[in-house]
């Protein structure tokens, strides 16, 4: 095996041994496996060749800052610890310069199916507006929105020396840093600029208002990575979700507590909106609370009533067809509305005037009696635990 190996060897490359051939058979076979591995090693040589030259052409300019910094730590007799930092520091710096692959630069992914760029820019993009609360708590709610958030976003590859953009100029769009950092500065100010790293987010303004830059922000060194929330494009596109409601308000606690803050709407910087502030207004807007149980007393009150006879299953439908109607089909306020009813304290009055205008719309409830309720007491609701049969009412059972 080896004779034979070694035989095999050497019509690929110039080599001989002592095995002839001993016929024109043998001679022939010879040639033709001569001729075809001087073609084959030909081709692997000219391959080593060409990547070996692309390389050294790709490297060459990294390789002269490189000798440059060595003469220099050579001439100044650098120490060696010193030197090498410098060195490792160079290094990271040209790997930090590369940019990033984006989508947009690649052809064939354009000609994708709709709903698989769609699933595929909630996969690059999702986790990284989700470290925005207000972004995290619309993935929770209206995934098919978070969807669309996401197929409007646009990646940018920043290079250092360049703007991303300038003092006056009118703000289009909300940036998240997702590689690299930027530094923001203020013109009119003595403070030095801020830096703006991985993970944080600037410009949330003009998602909710019209604003025009009051700073300047510029890349900090090597590339920086920004992703871009067009506020045209996101408005439009959250103009038809089902937490719409939520997010006007939401953008009107935020627009409130930013002029209460920074005066009038004009002057409301570009980094206004810290993630403790956005958290703080998101639960508010989404009416997020702590509070479970109290949660599932209000889902455990609507499944008692549908879960009673049909009499009361058709009041219930109807009265939720025009409460979901005048609400546009908002499923927190009708929760809302629809405990608020059966939980009315007894001595309040019957004509009392509503806090807010909410509870000026129809009920959720009209067209249920208190009479239909109670012929139900000792009906299907009395097959219902106890959690969710009775509300205490000053010390009395009252049937939902």
């Amino acid at each position: 095996y080896a004779t034979s190996f070694h035989w095999s060897i050497t019509q690929f490359t110039p080599a001989s041994m002592e095995i002839t051939p001993t016929n024109a058979i043998e001679r022939a076979y010879t040639i033709g496996l001569i001729y075809f591995g001087l073609v084959l090693f030909s081709t692997l040589l000219g391959s080593i060749t060409n990547t070996i030259n692309y390389l050294r052409h790709r490297n060459s300019e990294r390789r002269s800052v490189e000798n440059l910094v060595q003469r220099y730590i050579a001439e100044r007799r650098l120490s060696l610890g010193l030197g090498n930092s410098i060195m490792s520091n160079l290094r990271r710096s040209a790997q930090m310069q590369k940019p990033r692959l984006h989508g947009s630069g690649i052809p064939p992914l354009k000609t994708l199916p709709i709903r698989i760029r769609r699933q595929l820019k909630e996969e690059v993009f999702s986790p990284l507006i989700v470290v925005h609360p207000l972004f995290a708590q619309v993935k929770s709610v209206d995934f098919g929105l978070h969807l669309s958030i996401c197929h409007t976003m646009t990646e940018e590859s920043i290079t250092h020396g360049e703007e991303i953009f300038n003092v006056g100029s009118l703000v289009e769009s909300m940036y998240f840093i997702t590689g690299g950092e930027a530094s923001y500065e203020l013109l009119s100010s003595v403070e030095p600029p801020f830096q703006i790293g991985i993970g944080e987010w600037i410009c949330e303004a003009v998602l909710w208002s019209t604003m025009h830059h009051s700073g300047r922000l510029m890349v900090a060194s090597g590339c920086t990575e920004i992703l871009k929330v067009n506020a045209a494009r996101f408005q439009v596109v959250v103009s038809h979700s089902s937490v719409w409601f939520q997010l006007k308000r939401y953008a009107r606690l935020f627009v409130k507590r930013a002029v209460q803050e920074s005066g009038p709407l004009k002057y409301i910087g570009d980094l206004w909106g810290s993630y403790s502030i956005c958290k703080k207004l998101t639960g508010q807007a989404f009416g997020v609370q702590h509070d479970t149980k109290h949660r599932d007393k209000k889902i455990g009150t609507l499944l008692v009533l549908f879960d009673s006879d049909e009499v009361l299953q058709q009041h219930t439908f109807q009265a939720w067809k025009r409460h979901t109607r005048w609400q546009k089909r908002n499923p927190i306020r009708l929760l809302k509305r629809l405990c608020g009813y059966v939980e009315k304290s007894k001595e309040e009055p019957e004509e009392a005037k509503p806090e807010t205008a909410l509870d000026e719309a129809p009920g959720i409830l009209d067209g249920i009696t208190q009479d239909s309720l109670d012929t139900n007491k000792h009906g299907s609701l009395s097959s219902l635990d106890g959690k969710n049969q009775h509300i205490m009412d000053g010390g009395n059972k009252q049937v939902i």
